[in-house]
């Protein structure tokens, strides 16, 4: 892992997940999240949905 990759993403805080689909950048999450709120980010990074903060 590249150390500096916190500074390449602007990741500030941990936990941080960024969401990338066809190798760009469609969301992030900081922050510890519900599982079934994680599912659902993860289906609209599969539907190519740019989602907001949800919950």
């Amino acid at each position: 892992m590249c150390l500096r990759s916190g500074d390449r993403y602007s990741v500030r805080n941990i936990p941080t997940m960024i969401f990338f689909k066809d190798g760009k950048e469609v969301g992030r999450q900081v922050g510890a999240i519900a599982k079934s709120v994680l599912e659902e980010k993860l289906r609209a990074v599969q539907n190519y949905r740019k989602f907001s903060k949800v919950r």
